[in-house]
């Protein structure tokens, strides 16, 4: 999933529990905490694993592969 793109030490903060606004404002928190070269590299891992999965060449592959 998108959270192996993360640094390991940060693959908690992908996502948090359904209708649980506790662990969204602790993850929200502990994102705002991070040092700016940190939230860098989170935020660089984020955008590697949408470009990778939801990118208009990804998702053109994807459907021509289908076509056939």
């Amino acid at each position: 999933g998108i959270e192996a793109e993360y640094p390991p030490e940060r693959r908690d903060l992908v996502s948090f529990r359904p209708n649980d606004a506790a662990d969204l404002a602790a993850k929200l928190n502990e994102l705002i905490a991070l040092t700016p070269d940190e939230r860098a590299a989170v935020g660089a891992a984020a955008r590697r694993a949408v470009v990778e999965r939801w990118s208009w060449g990804y998702v053109a592959a994807l459907l021509l592969s289908r076509d056939g």
